[in-house]
């Protein structure tokens, strides 16, 4: 049952709902464990729980210092276990990266760049170990999530902008490489915030009109997966964000009443995802106002070309966070 309810956990947005499915699921496993101390998928469940409950303080409360403490205990207890069995050896892998990448994100959010990006580096030095030894679909889809974080952690730091534009183009042709074996809606995701990251790196290095390109290729792909299933807030979410996004972009290249509109309709987006009771404590506090603000610039009959475009935040994906937002 544990298992069940961590797997239903990664489907659901980032609000209480998702915190009561993961306590459900917790639970479940410390009974297992209450019975048998040594069992091994119990240990991990828990694990994973944890892993999960920081996701959810970071993504859904907007407590990054509470979300970084949760990371790092549970990293130390994985790192404790000596003991693990040799079928679980690739899950937990996959669990110390992203719990690393989690790390990074929760520094990001306490505005600590550099410890942001060690702790990206990290899960990429271990993502590209593996894949020294086995190239896998799955190793290839984790690289790429954590190109993009690399990224927009790069681009933050004094004349890392090429760096940062370099990681995001080579992530994008991993997830391109990842899709080539199939479609995964999580990959695909992957590759629309890696398409955004990089529009947004080469407006800061001032081409704004070759950014266009990669922008609208981002948001027609967050059009698409929100077509194809409108009554599912994360979709509805990241168009919000990824349009949010596309203004800043459109608006660097001068098509100021292009701007104007995409912002109105991020503000219509934010206030849908409100009337639903799905809005999480992050979104209230920083994008909403953030779209508000667009619409205050950018539809003003003297509104000004933008020179800049900050870094978005990031929109998890939660399939495990690598393999999942982001």
């Amino acid at each position: 049952m544990g298992e069940l309810l961590t797997s239903r956990w990664t489907l659901l947005a980032d609000n209480a709902e998702s915190e009561a499915m993961n306590a459900r699921a917790a639970e479940h496993f410390l009974q297992a464990l209450r019975l048998d101390p040594g069992y091994a998928p119990a240990r991990f469940g828990r694990l994973m729980t944890e892993k999960n409950r920081g996701y959810d303080l970071l993504w859904s409360r907007n407590q990054p210092g509470q979300a970084l403490k949760v990371f790092e205990q549970t990293l130390a207890d994985l790192k404790a276990w000596t003991t693990t069995p040799p079928a679980l050896q690739t899950s937990i892998r996959s669990l110390e990266i992203q719990l690393l990448a989690r790390m990074g994100d929760a520094r990001y959010a306490l505005e600590d760049k550099i410890a942001s990006l060690d702790s990206y580096r990290a899960a990429e030095s271990l993502i590209r170990a593996g894949l020294a030894q086995a190239e896998t679909v799955a190793q290839l889809d984790q690289l790429g999530d954590v190109l993009f974080h690399i990224s927009g952690a790069l681009v933050e730091l004094d004349d890392q902008q090429a760096t940062a534009l370099a990681a995001a183009a080579e992530g994008i042709a991993v997830m391109e490489q990842v899709l080539a074996h199939g479609y995964d809606a999580s990959a695909e995701k992957r590759l629309l915030v890696l398409l955004g990251q990089h529009a947004d790196v080469l407006v800061q290095l001032g081409q704004p009109a070759a950014a266009l390109a990669s922008s609208r290729q981002s948001v027609r792909l967050r059009r698409d997966r929100f077509g194809s299933e409108p009554d599912n807030p994360t979709r509805r979410r990241d168009l919000a964000i990824g349009l949010g996004a596309h203004v800043q972009v459109l608006a660097a290249a001068g098509q100021t009443a292009d701007a104007c509109t995409a912002a109105r309709e991020v503000v219509r987006l934010w206030k849908g995802i409100t009337r639903r009771g799905q809005l999480s404590a992050r979104d209230q506090q920083r994008n909403v106002p953030a779209a508000d603000a667009q619409v205050s610039r950018h539809c003003r009959p003297d509104a000004a070309p933008a020179t800049a475009v900050s870094h978005p935040v990031p929109a998890p994906t939660r399939r495990g966070q690598f393999a999942s937002d982001v």
